[in-house]
């Protein structure tokens, strides 16, 4: 296609590009109108053409593999563009990043697929990739689900507390509510509605302050964002900041997550659930301080239901520090349910219903009310459906 002189055949063309006829009507407009389509074998000339223009080094050598990867994604992106499969990537792929190429070059591509492959897909030659659906598909879906049908979410919970004497006691599990239970002939010390417990001992006090210090060491705090329910067009979930959400928080990365005392504490989540780790998100370590809030909101994040990693299925809130006033979690439908936190307190609740573990528990949503004096240290995680971290390796979450 190179070599053949391109242009329209119809004056229609680029109206019916405007109409979106280029990714609606894709094999007819590469073929009548592939100026308008962009689909001409000499319509890119530059890195700018798909994407940020690419950096060059002053190192020669590196500058001749940079050299190499711009021609190579310059033939990749003609290809794409003249491809009518690819019509539904062709505008959304692009080099977001000037360092693309050279990273290309340096072998990140292949190291590090899942952040390069989204933002360098032309130099990683990774467009089809970017959506969703085929990097993605339904079929991946095969890992068998954490609940499985009704009344899955009960048998969990009982199996933490419905014993006198369990592996759990030592945590000392207190059942703030619970679902009615027949035939229950124990005094009634908990409300009855959706299951919630706390843990009085889930860490001690030298576990969450190693918890806060390895996390802190390892990434430092950044301003926490708020995932919103537009989702770019690789799938991926677009966040921003508000005052709605002021904390900071930071991620249990590798290098936290191979320390001894963290470890431990990740073995041991898994261990109460029930639940493998590899179902859970990194740890959230988040910090408050005066007047820093998170507004009500859900945990539960509604797309994710039908995604391979399934939805976030329970939360685990974990204390880290109490020498603060304020900062208590306040679950309004729920009687206006509030917890005081408490160092080394952790509180489990679960995001969906026992009777169909496909759908919302919308009473757990909550608030983290304003620190007014000191700082709040807490951690969150979350547990989900299927595997999440093969998942989010692929950009599957």
């Amino acid at each position: 296609m190179d070599d053949k002189p391109c242009y329209d055949e119809h004056e229609q063309c680029y109206l019916w590009k405007y109409k979106n006829h280029c990714d609606t009507k894709t094999e007819f407009m590469v073929r009548e109108c592939p100026v308008s389509c962009e689909a001409c074998a000499t319509s890119i000339q530059s890195t700018s053409d798909f994407g940020v223009e690419q950096d060059e080094v002053a190192d020669l050598y590196i500058l001749n593999k940079i050299s190499a990867v711009i021609r190579e994604s310059k033939a990749y992106m003609r290809k794409l563009r003249a491809d009518p499969r690819m019509g539904h990537v062709r505008e959304t792929c692009r080099n977001n990043n000037a360092l693309c190429s050279m990273w290309a070059a340096q072998g990140e591509c292949e190291r590090n697929p899942a952040v390069m492959m989204g933002t360098c897909g032309p130099a990683c030659h990774s467009c089809d990739a970017i959506d969703f659906d085929s990097r993605c598909p339904k079929e991946g879906m095969g890992d068998e689900p954490v609940l499985k049908e009704a009344g899955d979410l009960n048998r969990l919970f009982e199996r933490i507390v419905d014993q006198d004497e369990n592996e759990f006691s030592k945590l000392a599990p207190v059942v703030i509510q619970r679902p009615y239970k027949s035939g229950e002939t124990r005094e009634r010390t908990w409300n009855l509605g959706p299951w919630m417990l706390s843990f009085e001992k889930f860490l001690t006090d030298e576990e969450a302050d190693r918890l806060v210090e390895v996390t802190s060491s390892d990434k430092g705090f950044g301003r926490s964002e708020e995932v919103t329910k537009k989702i770019n067009p690789d799938g991926t979930y677009e966040r921003k900041t508000s005052s709605y959400r002021s904390s900071s928080n930071t991620w249990c990365g590798t290098d936290c997550e191979d320390d001894p005392t963290v470890r431990g504490i990740i073995e041991r989540i898994s261990n109460v659930t029930g639940i493998a780790t590899v179902n859970s998100e990194p740890l959230q370590v988040l910090k408050y301080e005066v007047d820093e809030r998170y507004g009500e909101h859900a945990d539960y994040i509604q797309e994710q239901t039908h995604r391979p990693c399934g939805g976030r299925i329970l939360t685990l809130l974990i204390y880290l520090s109490d020498d603060f006033t304020g900062g208590e979690t306040k679950f309004r439908f729920l009687r206006e349910y509030t917890v005081r936190p408490k160092k080394g307190m952790a509180v489990l609740w679960s995001n969906v219903k026992n009777s169909n573990p496909l759908e919302e528990e919308e009473r757990f949503d909550h608030e983290a009310l304003p620190v007014t004096s000191g700082v709040k240290y807490a951690a969150n995680a979350w547990i989900h459906m299927r595997n999440f971290r093969d998942n989010a390796e692929k950009l599957c979450v």
